[in-house]
């Protein structure tokens, strides 16, 4: 959606996350909440929130917000756990309308090129959510396991199939790799959505289970 001014410096609350969201203002990162923070935002809102720089007269935002959905849980109480934005997102005392939804699949936006060089990936000055690929070579059909060390928080791929989500905190730290996807010649490719520690991905025959 779109923030016009004037607008004085104020604090943006996501109601109803789940589970986690990444904001952009003018495509500048603003910040990243999680389910847990946004229920805490809600209960203290002197506390917490997201901080909104203030907006001049005549001067116009674009407000992004990438939602991202950590899985649902199968039994129990909590088994209706809707997904995606069930609130409103709240600012300058007031909920903001006018948003445009856009699905993004990780399938797809593990396909697109990465133009960052290796000083620009591990540079604190860029801001995530980017794409890095590179190679390996391996014997095919044998079973293994790929331990993202230096990544921290996104989704890997192998010859375009997806192994899965990975975090830096667990609660596994690494993921399955099935013999029959591997080749010769193998294209490993993440998307990384908070920031590369360093250009590493360790593949042993051990399952790290944290």
């Amino acid at each position: 959606t779109r923030l016009t001014g004037p607008r004085e410096a104020q604090k943006l609350y996501l109601d109803g996350l789940h589970d986690a969201a990444r904001l952009y203002l003018n495509g500048s990162f603003l910040g990243s909440l999680t389910r847990n923070e946004a229920e805490a935002a809600a209960l203290h809102p002197d506390e917490s929130g997201i901080p909104l720089p203030a907006l001049k007269a005549g001067e116009n935002a674009l407000l992004e917000i990438v939602v991202e959905s950590l899985g649902h849980v199968n039994y129990g109480a909590g088994l209706l756990d809707l997904k995606g934005l069930t609130g409103p997102v709240r600012c300058f005392g007031q909920q903001l309308f006018g948003w445009d939804c856009l699905p993004l699949a990780p399938e797809a936006l593990a396909s697109l090129p990465c133009e960052l060089n290796s000083d620009e990936l591990l540079s604190a000055d860029t801001r995530p959510p980017y794409v890095p690929s590179g190679r390996f070579r391996s014997e095919p059909g044998k079973d293994c396991f790929l331990h993202p060390d230096g990544l921290s928080d996104g989704y890997l791929f192998v010859n375009g199939f997806f192994l899965g989500r990975y975090r830096a905190e667990g609660p596994q730290h690494s993921l399955y790799l099935p013999g029959p996807l591997l080749k010769e010649d193998n294209v490993l490719t993440a998307i990384e959505l908070t920031g590369i520690k360093a250009l590493s991905v360790t593949i042993s025959a051990e399952h790290d289970l944290g």
